[in-house]
């Protein structure tokens, strides 16, 4: 599966891109390293289950890309997408998507890519 977020500590207006943070660091020999992020696919009929139902730690890059490998069990299946950060409120997508062989979700494009209750944002507007 293939994501589309940006962190908003790292990401950087005038370029449209975050901070290759874990490069910068040395952690990370990959120039376009910014952090790792947590995908969770939680099942749409099991989502008071206290684990989601698959999870995948993935490396999130400058531009905002991140690519996230579950297995053949998810196909099919729905699932909401919840991206997890060590230092940013979890974002959940907007509805369930079926997992096929190759998945994108963008949560870049509008706000409503995000969960949203009807009285918080789901995440800040000024970010793609």
């Amino acid at each position: 599966m293939n994501v589309n977020v940006f962190l908003e500590g790292f990401y950087r207006t005038a370029s449209s891109s975050m901070v290759a943070n874990l490069y910068d660091l040395g952690i990370s020999s990959d120039e376009t390293a910014t952090d790792t992020i947590t995908v969770n696919l939680w099942h749409a009929d099991s989502l008071s289950n206290e684990a989601p139902s698959y999870s995948v730690k993935a490396i999130l890059h400058t531009d905002g890309t991140a690519t996230a490998v579950f297995p053949g069990g998810s196909l099919g299946n729905n699932y909401y997408i919840a991206i997890k950060h060590r230092n940013s409120i979890e974002t959940w997508s907007a509805s369930a998507v079926t997992i096929s062989q190759v998945n994108s979700y963008n949560f870049t494009t509008s706000l409503s890519a995000a969960y949203d209750d009807g009285v918080n944002p789901p995440k800040k507007s000024g970010l793609r």
